[in-house]
């Protein structure tokens, strides 16, 4: 009796342990990741539009994520942060890239990525017009920008922007492997959790729409797949089967047989 109980208990602590890690291994994951191949925007993501005038669509090109900004929609230290963007909630460290692709033949077209915590402390990551790539924003206040030229004019760019702590990164890439850096700042000291995700805006003569082919974070998880459901299913089959065996093991009782 006292070695069955024994069993049990190891059983139901491991079950407890391992309903314990999923949790914990849930907690870990900063943001989710989206390939923007659903119909509709992901339930953590959250669409800031201040003028009321902007939109995004998930149908006009298939399987991207398209967001739209109005003429004079910008993000800049005034009094101007109208530009559109899709933001989700995220904690601690992490690494956020995106493939953006549009029609960038003016300077006052821009689209990339977008960590945001106020007006005294977000940066943007983006492709700038036809040739060129911006690392913008204001840390504590103060105004941080670096630019770089691309080897060539294009319509579309890898873009990364990566938060270690207070340091603060941002690269692109014309294929996706190798990455180039435009600017690091060692001093984003804005409180957990912050603002992540994609936004467009236009200084142009028209409206802008870029198209965002995903939006990846590490880690992450996988956009509307429940937080490793199968960690916390398991402690229960597991329990069921060493009950099964403990069962089976269990001496048979012994009969006095009669003629």
């Amino acid at each position: 009796m006292r070695k069955r109980l024994g069993v049990v208990f190891t059983v139901a602590t491991l079950s407890i342990l391992i309903l314990a890690y999923g949790a914990t291994f849930a907690a870990a994951n900063v943001g989710y990741v989206d390939e923007f191949t659903d119909s509709s925007l992901g339930s953590f993501w959250t669409f800031v539009d201040p003028l009321g005038t902007s939109s995004y669509s998930l149908t006009a090109h298939s399987g991207w994520l398209r967001i739209t900004a109005p003429v004079g929609a910008a993000l800049a230290p005034t009094s101007n942060y109208n530009a559109p963007r899709v933001l989700q909630s995220v904690t601690g460290s992490f690494v956020a890239t995106t493939y953006v692709n549009g029609n960038f033949s003016e300077d006052g077209f821009r689209a990339g990525l977008l960590l945001w915590n106020n007006t005294n402390n977000y940066m943007r990551v983006e492709k700038w017009g036809a040739n060129k790539v911006l690392m913008y924003g204001v840390i504590g206040g103060t105004v941080r920008s670096q630019q770089a030229n691309l080897p060539s004019s294009s319509d579309s760019l890898y873009l990364k922007l990566e938060k270690s702590g207070t340091t603060i990164s941002g690269s692109w890439s014309q294929n996706g492997a190798t990455w180039n850096l435009i600017a690091q700042y060692t001093n984003f000291n804005a409180a957990d959790p912050v603002q992540v995700g994609l936004f467009a805006l236009t200084v142009g003569s028209t409206n802008f729409s870029p198209d965002f082919d995903y939006f990846h974070i590490n880690p992450g998880n996988i956009f509307v797949v429940p937080e490793y459901p199968l960690l916390g299913t398991m402690a229960i089959p597991i329990a069921m089967g060493a009950a099964f065996i403990i069962h089976r093991r269990r001496p048979k009782q012994k009969t006095n047989a009669t003629a």
